[in-house]
C-alpha cells in the first residue's frame, strides 16, 4: 500500500497545476460562502515569501446577483503595497475591480471590511492574467461575522492534494490500497494519462476547465506540450465553444504555459477536430485566429460576406462616405486576393471628411443612423462599429484627417496617424472576382498595420498572449508617429 508521502511524490506528477487558478471567468476561483459576513482575509500562507498579486473580486448574494462593490465594502487593506500606491489607491483599485499586489512577504494578506453584515453566496477571485498566477496558487480565504471564522478555504495543501490524487486513482480504477510503494511511478502516470484519454475521447471527463488545468505544468512556458497536454488543451476549447461553433481566443489564455507557440495551438485545433469526430461528429477544421477559433467563417460564407460588400460600399458612396477595405481583408486582398484563412471579420475603412476625433464621433453616429435606416442591422462598439446583411458582420472604422495626416485606428486598437497620401485618393483591388475600394498604397497601409513582414502569413499576429519564437508578432509600424488610445 502506498504511504502518504508516496502518494504526494505522485501527486507532483499527475497533478503539475495544483492550486491553478486563472484570470478569466471561466478559470477563476469560485468560494461557496453561503455566510452572513462582515470581513473577508485573503491571503498567501505558503509559509515562505511571497506575493498577494490578484486581479478583480467579485461578490454575489445568495441568490447569485452580484453585489456593488461600492455599496458593499467599506474598507481594503492590503498587509504590505508594491510600488509607489497608497492605501486609499488599493481600496479604489478593489473598488474598481483592479489589479492589487503587495511586497514579497511572508502571509501577505488583504483584509476587506463590509458596510453592514451581508448575505454572501459567493465570492469570486480572479488571478493574475500572466505565468506570474503561481504566486497565488497557496491562497486562503477567511469570511468573518462578528469575529467568528464562519468560512475557511485554502486552495492548496497536502491534504487537499492527497484527496485529488486519490479521486483520480480511484477515477482509474487504481485503488491506492491497492499500489505498492515501489510500484513504478512512470507506469502509474502512463495508466492514468491513458484511462483519462479515453473518457475525454468519449466525453465522460466531465471537469470544469480549471480541474482540466491542474493536470497540466500551467505554471511555467512548455515549448513542447505532451499528446496528453494537448488533447486537455482540446478538450477545454471544445467545452468552451459550448453551444457555439467557436471560442473566443481570449478565453483560452490561462492555458498559455501550455499553448505558448503556434505551432502547440495549431496542434491543439487539430486534435479538438480528432476529438470531434471520434465523439461522433461531423469532421470539422478549427482555425486560429486572434479573437476567435472557429472553422473558416469567412471562407465557408464567402459569397455572404462578398454580397455585403456589394451592398455596403455603394451605400455608402450615395451617403457621401469614401469607404474601403483595410486591415486583415486588405491584406488578404493583396497577398492572396482571398480573404485570410485564419481571419474571422471584414474590415472596411472609410473617410468622411471629419478634421476632429469629435467630429468623426459625430458623423459616425449619423452614419449609423443612415445605414439602419437603410435595412443594414448596426452595433456600435464606441469607437468602430458593425454593420451586417444576411447574417454577414462587417467591421467599419472611422479616420480623421489633420495636417496632411490621417488618424486611424491601428495596432492594439490604439490610434495614430499616417500620411494621407497612403490613404487617399482611393484605388481598386481585386477580391475574389470582384473589384473593391482600395487605400492608395495599399502596401504602405500593410507596412504601417503589420511591419515589414506584412508578405509573409503569420495567424498569430498580435495575439493575445506572447508566444515564444518565430511565431511572436513581429513590431508594426514601421513609420510609426504618435499614438492616441481609443
Amino acid at each position: 500500500m502506498m504511504d502518504d508521502a508516496t502518494l504526494l511524490a505522485l501527486a507532483e506528477e499527475l497533478l503539475p497545476g495544483a492550486g491553478f487558478f486563472g484570470g478569466t471567468e471561466d478559470f477563476a476561483l469560485s468560494l461557496d460562502i453561503n455566510e452572513t459576513v462582515d470581513r473577508v482575509e485573503i491571503a498567501v500562507a505558503s509559509g515562505l515569501p511571497g506575493y498577494l498579486n490578484l486581479r478583480t473580486l467579485l461578490f454575489y448574494d445568495r441568490d447569485g446577483v452580484p453585489l456593488d462593490r461600492a455599496a458593499l465594502l467599506r474598507s481594503a487593506v492590503l498587509s504590505t503595497i508594491q510600488g509607489a500606491a497608497s492605501p486609499e489607491e488599493i481600496f479604489r483599485r478593489v473598488l474598481a475591480g483592479g489589479t492589487i499586489c503587495s511586497e514579497r512577504q511572508v502571509f501577505p494578506t488583504l483584509t476587506i471590511e463590509f458596510q453592514a453584515p451581508a448575505g454572501i453566496g459567493r465570492i469570486v477571485i480572479f488571478n493574475r492574467g500572466d505565468l506570474s498566477c503561481h504566486r497565488s496558487k497557496y491562497l486562503t480565504c477567511t469570511a468573518f461575522h462578528l469575529d467568528e471564522a464562519v468560512y475557511h478555504y485554502v486552495n492548496l495543501s497536502a491534504e487537499s492534494l492527497l484527496f485529488e490524487v486519490r479521486a483520480l486513482l480511484a477515477l482509474c480504477d487504481l485503488l491506492p490500497e491497492r499500489l505498492v510503494s515501489h510500484e513504478s511511478q512512470g507506469n502509474i502516470v502512463k495508466v492514468v494519462h491513458a484511462a483519462l484519454q479515453e473518457r475525454i475521447e468519449r466525453e465522460h471527463l466531465d471537469w470544469t476547465p480549471r480541474r482540466l488545468a491542474a493536470l497540466m505544468p500551467v505554471f511555467v512556458a512548455t515549448e513542447v506540450a505532451t499528446e496528453f497536454q494537448t488533447s486537455l488543451c482540446a478538450s477545454i476549447m471544445l467545452s468552451l465553444c459550448g453551444d457555439n461553433d467557436y471560442c473566443e481566443t481570449r478565453r483560452l489564455a490561462p492555458l498559455q504555459g501550455i499553448l505558448s507557440t503556434g505551432s502547440s495551438i495549431a496542434r491543439m485545433t487539430r486534435e479538438a477536430g480528432r476529438l470531434i469526430e471520434k465523439r461522433g461528429g461531423l469532421p470539422r477544421t478549427f482555425l486560429a485566429g486572434k479573437h476567435r477559433i472557429q472553422e473558416s467563417a469567412l471562407e465557408r460564407d464567402r459569397d455572404l460576406f462578398l454580397s455585403a460588400l456589394d451592398a455596403v460600399f455603394p451605400l455608402m458612396r450615395q451617403m457621401g462616405v469614401e469607404a474601403m477595405v483595410c486591415y486583415g481583408t486588405l491584406l488578404g486582398a493583396v497577398r492572396e486576393h482571398r480573404f485570410l484563412p485564419h481571419d474571422d471579420d471584414v474590415d472596411i475603412l472609410y473617410v468622411d471628411g471629419s478634421r476632429s476625433r469629435e467630429e468623426a464621433h459625430r458623423r459616425r453616429a449619423e452614419l449609423i443612423t443612415c445605414l439602419a435606416a437603410a435595412g443594414f442591422w448596426t452595433h456600435d462598439n464606441n469607437e468602430n462599429f458593425h454593420v451586417a446583411i444576411g447574417g454577414a458582420v462587417i467591421d467599419v472604422f472611422p479616420c480623421w484627417m489633420a495636417d496632411g495626416r490621417l488618424t486611424l485606428m491601428m495596432e492594439n486598437y490604439r490610434y495614430r496617424d499616417v500620411a494621407a497620401e497612403i490613404i487617399l485618393p482611393t484605388s481598386t483591388i481585386a477580391l475574389y472576382d470582384r473589384i473593391y475600394p482600395a487605400p492608395a498604397d495599399p502596401a504602405g497601409l500593410l507596412v504601417e498595420r503589420y511591419g515589414e513582414g506584412w508578405t509573409t502569413s503569420n495567424p498569430y499576429h498580435e495575439w493575445p498572449w506572447r508566444l515564444s519564437g518565430k511565431e511572436e508578432s513581429p513590431p508594426p509600424g514601421a513609420r510609426r508617429t504618435r499614438a492616441t488610445s481609443p
